[in-house]
């Protein structure tokens, strides 16, 4: 066992090797002194020799360092992300075997790239913020299982990968309306727990209800944004109330408005 609590053991580079054929491989550990049992992932392990300048692939053998006490949660969230890399790998080889032969080199050019998401919440958080900066919203729509598994579907980081839907929702693309309807209750219960901007939440909720067509509630939505960013910065509940009212159509005339206001 090293100073630090970790314990390293060394295997053959071509061992290495072998796992990283198979996303999300992993090492295990048993330490019979502390009746531990640790893992290692393969990303690990490569990760530490890429970006520590080491060249790897020249030595025979490589160092597998130990940290992590081995649990359920963690097993269950690396299988989840290996189960949905082999479902998305499956569904694109049924794509291009069932595509027509003049058609394929088309639908190869036009497929959304592979993402590897990582296991690591922050590091998955942030490729997930990165793809989100640059538009990618039909590569997050089609790596959401693995975010959804390497951040936890509860995680705020994965109103990101909603929103993306929703904005494919919004464009006509999206193919997954239980996602948008699962995104509105994904935000509606932040706005309830606070700690939100309120007018953002709003807004975004009432883009949802527009992505799947429900205009009566995207229309409320945008009714409850304008309350929301209207008290956000210190306007009074009354002028909220009458600009609203001019909003949607039921003040006949502006005098009674201005009454309102001077009482």
């Amino acid at each position: 066992m090293n100073a630090d609590g970790s314990l390293s053991i060394s295997v053959d580079r071509s061992n290495l090797n072998y796992l990283l054929m198979q996303p999300y491989s992993f090492y295990a550990c048993y330490h019979l002194p502390t009746d531990s049992l640790r893992i290692c992932l393969v990303d690990s392990v490569l990760r530490q020799y890429e970006h520590g300048g080491q060249v790897w692939t020249e030595q025979r053998s490589v160092t597998i360092s130990f940290k992590e006490e081995m649990t359920l949660d963690r097993l269950c969230q690396v299988a989840e992300l290996a189960q949905s890399g082999a479902r998305s790998l499956r569904d694109r080889r049924i794509v291009q075997i069932s595509a027509n032969p003049n058609d394929l080199p088309r639908t190869i050019l036009e497929s959304v790239p592979e993402v590897h998401v990582p296991t690591d919440p922050r590091q998955a958080a942030m490729l997930l913020q990165q793809l989100y900066d640059t538009n990618a919203d039909d590569v997050i729509s089609a790596s959401f299982d693995r975010f959804a598994a390497a951040l936890g579907v509860d995680h705020d980081f994965m109103g990101i990968a909603y929103m993306s839907e929703i904005n494919l929702g919004m464009a006509g693309r999206s193919q997954l309306p239980k996602r948008i309807e699962d995104a509105i209750a994904f935000f509606q219960l932040r706005l309830s727990a606070g700690g939100h901007m309120p007018g953002s939440l709003h807004y975004t909720i009432g883009n949802a209800y527009s992505a799947i067509a429900d205009d009566e509630k995207a229309k409320i939505g945008e009714l409850l944004t304008s309350t929301a960013e209207l008290l956000e910065v210190g306007v009074p509940l009354i002028e909220t109330a009458l600009a609203l009212e001019l909003e949607a159509g039921v003040c006949a005339c502006a005098a009674p408005a201005q009454r309102g206001l001077e009482a």
